[in-house]
């Protein structure tokens, strides 16, 4: 498919409990002029995220509050239809070293290339291509998984295997962002709170297979 340098691209940015990093990611997206609207959904945080959102005026920025927290997938879900670009840039609130650099990077792979969806996966010592298709940061067209939404009011990790279920018969590329501060689970809890981090893990495991089987059920269909 050829794409045209024009292509509108809008971003949507999922944040729960993001408060050492959203500024950074904020200011970094406000400063991609590339990007037709930026919407930031906060589901629901328990820290200090939608304070410091707040303080972040725009008009390229549309800030979400939900009332309740929804998972990545539901909430993601919620913003779409103010999205009006034919493509989506989907960013994590986590990465402490975004730069505005692996953004255009990212949306010049996809206007370059033939693929329908490019994924920017975080570049480690150690890399796992499975893994890497999990990564949060892509781009896609908006209407390749129009097909797919209400599998996203039902999972919350599970949000990027349900978009690569999308593009199952389609052309995926994979990059690699460099130095991009993805932030560990082992550092985002104090001390006292350690014990979070295996029912975490946990979660997000339960949430993968739950995933699993709904894609599986919804491939018979």
């Amino acid at each position: 498919m050829i794409k045209s340098r024009n292509l509108k691209i809008s971003t949507i940015v999922p944040v729960y409990n993001n408060q050492s990093t959203i500024k950074r990611v904020t200011q970094v997206l406000l400063n991609c002029h590339f990007l037709e609207k930026i919407v930031i959904i906060d589901d629901h945080s328990q820290d200090l995220s939608l304070k410091i959102l707040k303080r972040f005026s725009h008009k390229k920025l549309q800030l979400i509050s939900l009332p309740f927290n929804h998972g990545k997938g539901a909430a993601i879900e919620k913003t779409l239809d103010s999205i009006k670009s034919q493509a989506v840039m989907i960013v994590d609130a986590d990465l402490s070293k975004l730069k505005r650099e692996h953004l255009i990077n990212l949306k010049n792979s996809f206007i370059k290339s033939s693929a329908d969806m490019v994924i920017a996966a975080r570049k480690g010592k150690f890399q796992f291509k499975p893994i890497d298709y999990l990564s949060g940061e892509r781009i896609f067209f908006k209407k390749n998984i129009q097909s797919v939404r209400p599998l996203f009011k039902k999972v919350n990790n599970g949000f990027e295997q349900i978009v690569n279920f999308a593009h199952r018969n389609k052309k995926v590329k994979l990059i690699y962002s460099h130095n991009i501060g993805h932030i560990l689970k082992l550092n985002r809890y104090k001390n006292k709170e350690i014990y979070k981090i295996p029912l975490s893990y946990a979660k997000e495991g339960w949430d993968l297979l739950k995933t699993a089987f709904l894609i599986k059920f919804q491939s018979r269909l």
